[in-house]
């Protein structure tokens, strides 16, 4: 790099420094004065100690101090988990250690719930307060209560109380005599007064997905890290307030009606602010392996901590992926595989089916000499017995959020899963055309069954322009009709009048479905499946999430790479199971399913089953480790935010966290090169330069020093009016042109920068 100045740009003084310094990730030669730069041993920390020594240690001092804490986490994670931490959980232990929120949204297997325990064990014992641990079911709860266990009594020294209610110690939590408590949401749902008793510095919420299924727990864990039930009012409010202000602008509202809600909102914002300000707020971390971010009240994390949880496109999994069509008697059909599988097992009953059927399948295995239990929710013993090799098989219903769809880990004993039918939801087809996308469906397949000119002239209408309209409009408009047609909202201007075609839309479809004749060519169709149950009319949708969900559970991230796993599904519905391929395409890089016939299954068991050999051996301490990161952290620099948005939103919808004004996108993307090997991409655009030529007159020529040797070019950061929008470099306080003092300097974004790349 041609030699060069950079004002502003010295990550101890902010003063001047030289490219020199910067690249080698130094302070400025005014900071180092009397050190030589070509001493090897040139360290961090021996350059803390001189700049200490001298009383000149400024920036460099968080910099330094954060990777020491660090050096110190690492060193805590490897000696009670007998494993360095991988490279994605040092970058999440970073963000913790430096106080922020954010959402880990993450494939099933990589370590999210290790690093949870891990870092609640650490924050704890450093006096950092209590911590809190909340987990989908009661199973998880058990587990994670056994390891954190396992992990404090590898320390001495230490006191970590720990309180699981339902588990170990439950009159700690009567006492106040724990400092880290681990719970399911459902019991703080319903023990949320007695929680609420203490304040919490760390709340990890093991699966965000959970959690929102009762949106007032969004409330409960923001008023558990020190945030006021006013302010949470206030919050929703302003959450309102920017939807109504979205609905204006498209509606075309009038100018006065917008600005009323404007204010509304800066004052909303001045007050939460302030408040933030004001008050010694603990920390939230949630984690999931899809991030179903819905509801208003998920929205608080934005407004009150800088973050939105994403989606995450599933790459990392290690499953041969196979079908067979469901037979009349396909109870014998599932005993016949187990009996070939084996131990280890988990069946998955269609929800169409329901918890019925399992319990009369359940039956029936035992009944063929199968060991095999019922898993529910009231149920809790069977997961030991399942550990313990006393149970072959777990039977569940396929529902996103099963005690066996999520929330188990055990990667040594669970060898496959077996589907009794595609995992489907099922909606009334009245609710179900609460979708515009939906309606524009069903008027296609409708355009067939048309009975007269003018029926038709209308159909091929209306299709065009939904057609057109549909395909442009943002995602948030699309909300604000779904939220309009279910809730009967009215709406003004170029909305309101989208809405009342997709009203008419859908009355037109209702009417035509009540003719029997109608209904049954829509049966027939490849665009839209639907089904008759008790004299009602359902959409069927393939649930793809619980596919993912369920037949991870036999895919698992250990020591050596991802434990090969085994999926079955038994076809109920061919139209159905096109439609999951189709879609599982999106989210699983590279999926492919084949007949059950074409594998060899001798092959796959016994590759199943070296995995699992391996992990139990590792347990033992018989076999040396070689820890593999499953993903790379990397930071990805555009100039243009639309082009950062964009090229996050290729990898799914990306978590988001709010960095001094500038938003960060967090992405996780597949490299076919590295096979399962991801990398946790964050991308962040520097809305354009961020330096240029100084115009300081005494600062060489036109910015440039000139001698007879050396053309040094001396850079600063390019400030911008807010309010006239003229555009300097000098460093002055005040726009030159109109006086405002409102001015935008790059250097937020340079510091954005050091804080993304030191993760």
């Amino acid at each position: 790099m041609p030699y060069a100045i950079v004002e502003g740009a010295c990550p101890n003084c902010g003063g001047f420094i030289d490219t020199e310094h910067l690249i080698k990730g130094l302070p400025c030669s005014l900071c180092l004065n009397g050190l030589n730069l070509k001493d090897q041993k040139l360290s961090e920390k021996v350059i803390y100690n001189y700049l200490l020594s001298r009383k000149k240690l400024y920036g460099y001092k968080k910099i330094v101090e954060l990777q020491e804490e660090l050096y110190e986490f690492e060193r805590f994670f490897k000696k009670i988990s007998n494993k360095p931490p991988w490279s994605a959980q040092k970058t999440w232990a970073k963000r913790l250690l430096k106080g922020e929120s954010f959402a880990i949204i993450a494939p099933t297997g990589v370590g999210k719930t290790t690093f949870s325990i891990i870092y609640s064990i650490y924050h704890v014992i450093k006096g950092k307060g209590r911590a809190y641990i909340i987990v989908p079911t009661k199973n998880l709860q058990e587990q994670i209560t056994s390891k954190v266990l396992e992990y404090v009594s590898k320390l001495k020294n230490y006191s970590v109380k720990v309180c699981s209610p339902g588990v170990v110690n439950d009159e700690y939590l009567e006492l106040g005599n724990f400092n880290l408590l681990i719970t399911t949401s459902a019991y703080l749902s319903r023990n949320f007064k007695k929680i609420s008793a203490y304040k919490f510095s760390l709340v990890i919420v093991d699966d965000v997905d959970a959690l929102l299924r009762n949106s007032r727990n969004i409330e409960r864990i923001l008023m558990l890290i020190g945030f006021s039930r006013e302010i949470l009012e206030v919050t929703y409010k302003l959450i309102v307030a920017k939807i109504d202000l979205f609905k204006l602008v498209a509606s075309g509202a009038d100018r006065e009606r917008i600005d009323k809600v404007k204010s509304k909102i800066k004052e909303y914002r001045r007050l939460i602010d302030e408040y933030v300000k004001q008050t010694r707020l603990g920390q939230i971390l949630v984690c999931s392996a899809t991030g179903r971010n819905k509801g208003l009240k998920a929205k608080m994390f934005k407004e009150l901590l800088n973050f939105e949880a994403g989606t995450v496109i599933e790459y990392m999994r290690n499953i041969v992926d196979a079908y067979d069509i469901m037979g009349e008697n396909y109870t014998d059909q599932v005993i016949s595989l187990i009996r070939k599988l084996g131990s280890g097992g988990l069946v998955f009953i269609s929800q169409d089916l329901g918890i019925k059927e399992a319990k009369t399948l359940v039956k029936k295995l035992r009944d063929h000499g199968i060991k095999a239990e019922l898993a529910t929710s009231t149920k809790h013993k069977y997961l030991q017995k399942f550990t313990k090799g006393e149970i072959d098989v777990l039977v569940g219903v396929a529902s996103y959020y099963g005690v066996i769809v999520r929330g188990i880990d055990l990667p040594e004993r669970i060898r496959y899963a077996i589907f009794l039918g595609v995992p489907k939801f099922q909606i009334e087809l009245e609710k179900g055309l609460n979708s515009p996308v939906k309606i524009l469906t069903l008027l296609t397949v409708l355009e067939e069954t048309a009975e007269t000119e003018d029926e038709l002239a209308y159909l091929k209408r209306t299709i065009n322009i939904l057609s057109k309209i549909l395909d442009r409009i943002s995602f948030k408009e699309l909300k604000i009709l779904r939220k309009a047609l279910s809730e009967e909202i009215e709406l003004e201007g170029f909305l309101g009048k989208l809405l009342k075609l997709l009203l008419d839309a859908k009355q037109y479809i209702l009417d035509k479905m009540s003719n029997p004749k109608v209904k049954e060519k829509i049966k027939n169709s490849d665009y839209i499946i639907l089904r008759e149950f008790k004299g009602k009319t359902y959409i069927v949708t393939p649930d793809i999430m619980t596919y993912i969900q369920a037949s991870g559970r036999t895919s698992r991230m250990f020591a050596n790479g991802m434990t090969k796993g085994l999926s079955i599904v038994l076809v109920d519905d061919e139209k159905v199971f096109k439609r999951l391929i189709k879609q599982l395409k999106y989210y699983v890089e590279n999926f492919e399913i084949k007949p059950l016939s074409s594998i060899d299954l001798n092959k796959v068991l016994a590759e199943i089953d070296r995995d699992r050999e391996v992990i139990r051996e590792i347990l033992k301490g018989k076999v040396e480790t070689s820890y593999r990161d499953p993903i790379i952290p990397a930071l990805f620099i555009v100039e243009s935010p639309t082009k950062a948005r964009t090229i996050a939103h290729f990898f799914g919808k990306p978590s988001k966290r709010r960095i001094n004004g500038i938003v960060a996108y967090e992405v996780l993307v597949g490299d076919p090169r590295l096979g399962t090997k991801d990398y946790m991409l964050t991308i962040v655009a520097t809305r354009g330069h961020i330096l240029d030529l100084t115009t300081s007159p005494t600062m060489g020529y036109h910015g440039v020093l000139v001698d007879s040797d050396n053309i040094v070019p001396i850079y600063t950061t390019i400030k911008k009016c807010r309010d006239c929008g003229y555009q300097f470099t000098e460093s002055i306080t005040t726009c030159p042109k109109c006086g405002s003092k409102r001015i935008y300097d790059s250097k937020s974004v340079i510091e954005v920068l050091r804080t993304l790349a030191q993760e």
